[in-house]
């Protein structure tokens, strides 16, 4: 049973009772609105344990289609919005989801996928500055999950290896598409973008393989009327990571918070792929940090599984259950500064 609340014109759908000791906050990536995530948050809300869970589900701004609230995609802001304002999406979607909720102090998790991950990184990044600030405010989220990218840990300085490069080639495509929607035409950006896609598709230069391009949800948004503009305005999240990741100041800010003891990870990842979206540094400190049993962090990697993993065409009921068993394990590890 889904209700929706605005916010920064965007909507929250939400899942579950208010009553829930638990709140869970998702947010998909490209080329996804609050669809895709909709079939796991039903089910991750009637996940048992402490009770079950409440879930709420946004999406990038900019990348929903409303028009039966006067607002469809191309209402949006042509040139998208700013990592400043898509963070500030998630912070005002999770006081939105804490507004439905009744408990007195429920746990707040975060899962993001794809580039979700970006504003769901900085917020709670934010969040944790906030609480070294000022040692009254409780330091929210209490989790984080990722969902098959994984920004980079403070300390890891190498950066995608030069496979991983190549199959990220799409990505300067898209973002060179970005500008073009945005100061030349939507029409021109489509013309660019989609024959070198398939040109990389056929030549197999795409990081994910065929099966997660063939998903129901994937199809229609690409296929339905202005399903190909509409992708296009969506490409803005490249242009900002292409464009402002020269900046070094950009760089560390999409990094992952410090704090794992209070604010522990779980990584989810898709091992069906020519190419992860993850560095094998980063890689390697989590995993660290789950076999020293240095916090509750986790990493696990779902065999034959692709890019969308939680979709019921692929390994819902498996994702489902490493998403709840993390969200219920109860953190017994000392905070850290």
């Amino acid at each position: 049973n889904c209700g929706d609340t605005t916010l920064h014109n965007g909507k929250l759908c939400v899942f579950g009772e208010p009553s829930s000791p638990v709140m869970a906050l998702l947010c998909a990536g490209y080329p996804d609105d609050h669809t895709v995530f909709l079939p796991f948050a039903k089910a991750l809300s009637e996940s048992k344990g402490k009770g079950n869970i409440l879930v709420g589900v946004m999406c990038i701004p900019g990348y929903d289609d409303r028009p039966e609230d006067d607002l469809p995609w191309q209402n949006h802001p042509r040139k998208g919005f700013s990592f400043d304002e898509t963070a500030k999406a998630v912070r005002e979607a999770a006081k939105a989801l804490r507004g439905v909720s009744t408990h007195k102090n429920p746990e707040l998790v975060g899962i993001f996928h794809d580039f979700g991950v970006v504003p769901g990184s900085i917020w709670a990044k934010q969040l944790e500055q906030e609480a070294k600030d000022n040692p009254s405010v409780p330091l929210k989220p209490n989790k984080m999950i990722f969902f098959d990218v994984l920004p980079q840990c403070k300390g890891d300085k190498t950066g995608p290896t030069l496979h991983q490069t190549l199959y990220y080639t799409y990505m300067l495509v898209f973002a060179f598409g970005s500008l073009l929607q945005t100061y030349v035409s939507r029409y021109l950006a489509v013309a660019f973008v989609y024959p070198i896609f398939m040109l990389l598709s056929i030549i197999g230069i795409l990081p994910l393989y065929e099966f997660d391009y063939k998903l129901d949800e994937f199809n229609y948004k690409f296929f339905s009327d202005g399903g190909l503009l509409r992708s296009v305005h969506m490409m803005y999240m490249y242009r900002l990571v292409i464009v402002e990741s020269w900046s070094k100041k950009t760089r560390a800010v999409i990094t992952l918070h410090e704090n794992w003891k209070a604010m522990p990870i779980l990584y989810l990842y898709g091992k069906k792929k020519r190419s992860m979206f993850h560095t094998d540094a980063s890689l390697a400190m989590l995993e660290r940090e789950e076999t020293e049993k240095q916090s509750l962090s986790r990493v696990i990697g779902i065999e034959g599984a692709g890019h969308w993993f939680y979709v019921p065409e692929q390994k819902l009921e498996e994702c489902c259950k490493y998403v709840a068993d993390f969200i219920l394990a109860e953190n017994t590890f000392v905070a850290t500064s």
